[in-house]
């Protein structure tokens, strides 16, 4: 007979894996409305990794994976318009989008300064507690 902890163990984990809800959040940009979306844990490291060694191509890549047309499963931006995002002005819109990917990725301003080594700050912080649902 399985262990109380055992059994526990069990149910958490089952209850982990069976997330399969991804945030969305709606955001008026570029005189439409975009749909931002979570993506998996996977997608965004690998993002990061491309941030590493090329900052200007993770972000447009960022673009492509989270902007869907609102309602639907279709991305809005197909590989190929890489180019085409990276063309895009940066201004009010272009920012717009981007804090709602941060926000659904958990970035804070202060994560975005020290990335840039830009923070007088420190913080022994290292969980949260608000950290959004995948």
């Amino acid at each position: 007979m399985p262990s109380k902890e055992k059994t526990l163990r069990d149910n958490i984990r089952a209850q982990v894996f069976s997330t399969d809800v991804f945030e969305r959040e709606e955001v008026e940009a570029f005189g439409t409305t975009i749909e931002i979306r979570q993506t998996t844990l996977g997608r965004v490291l690998e993002l990061q990794e491309k941030l590493k060694d090329d900052r200007k191509v993770a972000i447009g890549l960022a673009f492509l994976e989270f902007c869907f047309v609102p309602g639907t499963d279709e991305r809005l931006f197909d590989d190929v318009d890489l180019d085409l995002v990276l063309g895009l002005p940066f201004g009010k819109d272009f920012q717009k989008v981007q804090d709602v990917i941060n926000k659904l990725m958990g970035v804070t301003e202060k994560d975005i300064k020290d990335a840039e080594g830009n923070s007088d700050e420190t913080s022994d912080d290292t969980t949260s507690s608000s950290s959004p649902k995948p």
